[in-house]
């Protein structure tokens, strides 16, 4: 995200996700470096077999929110964003 290469960023998310995010990340191309600055802290990965739990922490209105992120790894086995 930061360095703004959109096939990288489409090559991260399941094929049936690419539609959705491609849309989001070509929206906010020009603010991408500080969007993903803005992510977060991971505060928790959990991994069962073929799927991925990512939390990442930041604060809203002051309180700490926790967003989730979805992957799967795919039959290379390469993880894949699949949804957030």
């Amino acid at each position: 995200m930061r360095n703004q290469n959109s096939s990288a960023i489409d090559s991260t998310f399941t094929e049936s996700s690419q539609g959705k995010f491609h849309s989001i990340s070509a929206a906010l191309f020009n603010d991408l470096p500080a969007a993903s600055d803005a992510l977060g802290t991971v505060t928790s990965i959990e991994i069962s077999d073929d799927i991925a739990e990512i939390a990442v922490t930041r604060a809203k209105n002051g309180q700490p929110h926790n967003y989730y992120i979805y992957l799967v790894r795919t039959e290379q086995g390469y993880w894949t964003i699949d949804d957030m």
